[in-house]
C-alpha cells in the first residue's frame, strides 16, 4: 500500500515578519557559473550567524526539501500494510554557526525531524524526500561527519571520565590520530567543558553507585560526540533531568560549539527563558507540519501578525508550544488553529528565502557531482594530494 498523499495547503496573503532575519551567503560568490541576478536574489538570505563572524564559518550548511516521513504499524486485515504520517512535506535550511531549537507539543514530530536529519530512523520508519549537506544527498557516511547526543546518557559506570574518553577516542579517532594526538584532544575537552576536576571520578550508575553528576554526565556525553570535531552536532533534549543552572550552562557549552562554526541542533522541552534566548534560530512543528523557521526573535512577530500576542511576562517558548498544541475536548478548533498558522509560514518571505536557498544548495550540489562525473576529472581533494605526492617525489 503506498503511503498517503501529503496534504496540500491553502494560499493565503502574504506576510513580511523579519527583515533582518537573514544575513549574506559568503560562498555564493566563490562560485563563477551562478549567474549574477540569482547572486543578488539570494546575497540577503542569512539563518541568522553569530555576529563575531566576519567571514562565512566553515562547516555544513543542512537543507530539507519535501521530506515526509512514515512509521508503519503491525499488518492489518488483508495484509495491508498502513501507514501513518508524521511529517508532512516539510522544508527547512540551516547555516553553520546556528544553534537550532526544534519545538513542538507531544507528537509534532519534532523528534523524528531530528532523527530524520541525522540519519538515525529506527526499523520501521519511512523517510520520502532530500536531505543534503552543502548540496549533497546524504546517505549512512552523514553518521561518520555528524555527532548525535541521546536524551538517556549511555555509559559503564565504572569507568572514570578521562578512561571513558580515552576508550572513546580509541574508537572513532581513525589512524591520522596517533595516541599523542588523542590523549592531547580529551584533555582540550576535559578542559573545555569543565571536567578536568572530576576526570578520575567513576561515572557510577544513577541511583545505584555514586558518580557523576547529572550535569558532568550530560556534557561527558557532549565529549564523546564532538572528540572528531564533527561540523553538525544533534541533541536529543539535552537539558531533561538538568537544574536552571546546569541546563543554561550546558546550553552556553553549544552555544560557544556554534562560534566555531559548528551547526547544533536541539530537541528542548519547557526551556526558561534564559536558556530559550540563547538559541538563534528556531523550528516549531505542529501536527507533522513547519508552523515556523527563523530568529528566535522573529517567531514574536509572526505569530503577533496573526493576532496571537505573547504577554510581556510569559516564556515565549511556553506561548509558542501551547499555541500549537491540539487541546483535548477542542480537537477541531485546534487543529484549525495549526493548519491557519502552518498555512500562513508557508507564503511568508522568511518561508520563500529559505526556498531560495534551497535551490542555490542543491543546484551547488548538481554542478559539484557534474565535475566530478566528467571523464579525466578527479575530486580536487585527491588533485591536491597527487600534486603534494609528486612534490614529494621531486
Amino acid at each position: 500500500m503506498e503511503p498517503t498523499t501529503p496534504v496540500t495547503t491553502s494560499e493565503t496573503s502574504s506576510t513580511e515578519f523579519s527583515s533582518s532575519d537573514f544575513t549574506p551567503i559568503g560562498r555564493l560568490f566563490q562560485q563563477p557559473n551562478i549567474a549574477e541576478k540569482q547572486a543578488e536574489e539570494i546575497a540577503f538570505l542569512s539563518l541568522t550567524r553569530p555576529s563575531s563572524h566576519t567571514d562565512r564559518p566553515i562547516g555544513a550548511t543542512l537543507t530539507w526539501r519535501d521530506l515526509s516521513v512514515y512509521v508503519t504499524a503491525p499488518k492489518a486485515k488483508g495484509n495491508a500494510v498502513p501507514f501513518k504520517r508524521v511529517l508532512n512535506n516539510v522544508r527547512g535550511a540551516l547555516q553553520p554557526g546556528s544553534l537550532v531549537a526544534l519545538m513542538g507539543a507531544s507528537g509534532a514530530g519534532k523528534s523524528t525531524l531530528l532523527n530524520a536529519l541525522a540519519c538515525r530512523c529506527p526499523p520501521g520508519v519511512v523517510v520520502d524526500g532530500e536531505i543534503r549537506v552543502n548540496g549533497r544527498l546524504i546517505d549512512r557516511s552523514f553518521c561518520d561527519m555528524s555527532g548525535y547526543v541521546y536524551q538517556d546518557d549511555i555509559f559503564v559506570g565504572s569507568l572514570t571520565a578521562r578512561e571513558h574518553l580515552l576508550f572513546t577516542a580509541r574508537l572513532k579517532m581513525n589512524g591520522n590520530w596517533t595516541p599523542y594526538d588523542q590523549n592531547l584532544r580529551v584533555n582540550e575537552l576535559l578542559t573545555e567543558l569543565g571536567l578536568m576536576k572530576c576526570q578520575n571520578v567513576v561515572i557510577g550508575v544513577p541511583g545505584v553507585t555514586k558518580g557523576l553528576s547529572g550535569g558532568e554526565r550530560k556534557r561527558l556525553s557532549f565529549a564523546s560526540q564532538v572528540l572528531t570535531d564533527p561540523p553538525v552536532l544533534f541533541c536529543d533534549e539535552p537539558t531533561t533531568g538538568l537544574d536552571t543552572f546546569s541546563a543554561e550552562r550546558l546550553v552556553f557549552m553549544l552555544k560557544d560549539l556554534t562560534q566555531r562554526g559548528k551547526t547544533v541542533v536541539c530537541t528542548i522541552h519547557q526551556p526558561s527563558s534564559e536558556t530559550f534566548a540563547m538559541f538563534d534560530r528556531l523550528v516549531l512543528l505542529a501536527e507533522g507540519r513547519i508552523a515556523y523557521q527563523g530568529s528566535s526573535s522573529g517567531a514574536l512577530g509572526f505569530f503577533e501578525s496573526m493576532g496571537y500576542v505573547c504577554p510581556a511576562t510569559y516564556n515565549p517558548a511556553d506561548f509558542y508550544v501551547q499555541t500549537l498544541a491540539v487541546i483535548p475536548g477542542l480537537e477541531d478548533t485546534s487543529r484549525s488553529t495549526v493548519r491557519a498558522i502552518c498555512d500562513r509560514f508557508i507564503v511568508t518571505s522568511t518561508a520563500k528565502q529559505i526556498d531560495l536557498l534551497i535551490q542555490f544548495e542543491t543546484s551547488l550540489g548538481q554542478e559539484m557531482l557534474d565535475l566530478s562525473t566528467k571523464k579525466g576529472h578527479q575530486p580536487a581533494e585527491l588533485s591536491v594530494k597527487s600534486l603534494i605526492r609528486s612534490e614529494n617525489i621531486n
